[in-house]
C-alpha cells in the first residue's frame, strides 16, 4: 500500500509523454491559454533580439525600433525597398534563361550584348529594371550571380540563375524580414482553415531529424540539385514582374535546410 509520500513521489516517476499528456489536458483554461503565448512571445522576443544582436544592433536601438514597431501604424516595407534591385535582377535571369529569343539551338543561354536592340541585355534591363542603370547591373550580375563578360561588351550566363546577396547587415536582416513575413502569412492563413477541411491550405512542411556534421554535409550536398529543380520549375510557373496586374499578387516558393546548435 502506498504510503502519501510514496504517491506524491509517483507523480514524478511517470513517464515524459505521460506527463505531457496530463499537462494538456489542464491547457484549455483561458488563464492558461494567456500564459502559454506570453512565453511564447518572449521566446519570440528572444530570438529576434538574438539575431539582431549579432547582426550588430545595440540593445538601445532594438529597444527602441520595438517600442517603434508597437505604437507605429506605417505599413512600409523598407525590406522590399532594399531587396527590389535583386529581386528584379533576378527576374532578368530568369528571362534569360527561359526566353527563346535568349536561348541557342541547344536550348543554353546565348552569349548576349550589353546594349543594343533585340535579344540585348539592355533590352531585360528595359523591361524588368528600367530604373537602374545598366553598367549597375551589369557589374552586380557579375559580382553576385554566374554571369561574366565574354568580351568588352558581351555577357555570358555560365551557371544559375541564382543570385547571391551581398554579405551586409542590411541585406541579412532584409531577406530574414521577408522570409518572415511570407511564413507568418501561411501559417496565419493555414491556421484560419477549419479543421477537418482538407486540401484548402498553401502547402506547409517541415521535416525534422538527427544527423551528424558530417553527415549532414553529406546530406546537404545530395539534396541540392534536387532543391534547385524544384525551383527551376516554380520559375517557370510564375510571372516574372513584368506587366503586373491589379489582379496578380506577390507569390513564390521558400526553401532553405537547417541544422540548429552551430
Amino acid at each position: 500500500m502506498s504510503t502519501p509520500a510514496n504517491r506524491r513521489n509517483s507523480k514524478f516517476m511517470r513517464e515524459p509523454h505521460q506527463e505531457l499528456i496530463t499537462r494538456s489536458r489542464h491547457r484549455n483554461s483561458r488563464a492558461t491559454i494567456e500564459a502559454d503565448l506570453s512565453e511564447l512571445a518572449e521566446e519570440c522576443f528572444r530570438i529576434t533580439v538574438q539575431t539582431l544582436l549579432e547582426l550588430g544592433f545595440s540593445r538601445k536601438h532594438i529597444l527602441g525600433a520595438m517600442k517603434k514597431a508597437l505604437h507605429s501604424r506605417s505599413t512600409r516595407k523598407p525590406s522590399l525597398e532594399i531587396l527590389d534591385r535583386y529581386m528584379r535582377i533576378g527576374s532578368m535571369l530568369n528571362r534569360w534563361r527561359r526566353d527563346k529569343r535568349y536561348l541557342t539551338a541547344a536550348g543554353t543561354p546565348k552569349v548576349i550584348p550589353i546594349r543594343g536592340r533585340g535579344a540585348s541585355f539592355e533590352t531585360l534591363a528595359q523591361k524588368l529594371a528600367p530604373a537602374i542603370p545598366i553598367e549597375t547591373l551589369v557589374e552586380c550580375i557579375c559580382q553576385h550571380g554566374d554571369a561574366t563578360r565574354s568580351s568588352k561588351d558581351r555577357l555570358a550566363l555560365i551557371g544559375s540563375n541564382v543570385l547571391i546577396y551581398k554579405r551586409t547587415p542590411q541585406m541579412t536582416m532584409s531577406a530574414l524580414n521577408d522570409n518572415f513575413r511570407s511564413l507568418s502569412s501561411t501559417t496565419l492563413r493555414n491556421m484560419k482553415i477549419p479543421q477537418g477541411l482538407k486540401g484548402t491550405g498553401n502547402f506547409q512542411r517541415i521535416v525534422k531529424g538527427w544527423l551528424t556534421k558530417k553527415d549532414f554535409r553529406r546530406f546537404a550536398k545530395d539534396i541540392r540539385p534536387q532543391l534547385q529543380d524544384l525551383c527551376n520549375v516554380v520559375e517557370r510557373e510564375i510571372d516574372d514582374g513584368e506587366g503586373q496586374s491589379g489582379s496578380k499578387k506577390s507569390c513564390g516558393m521558400s526553401l532553405y535546410i537547417f541544422q540548429n546548435g552551430d
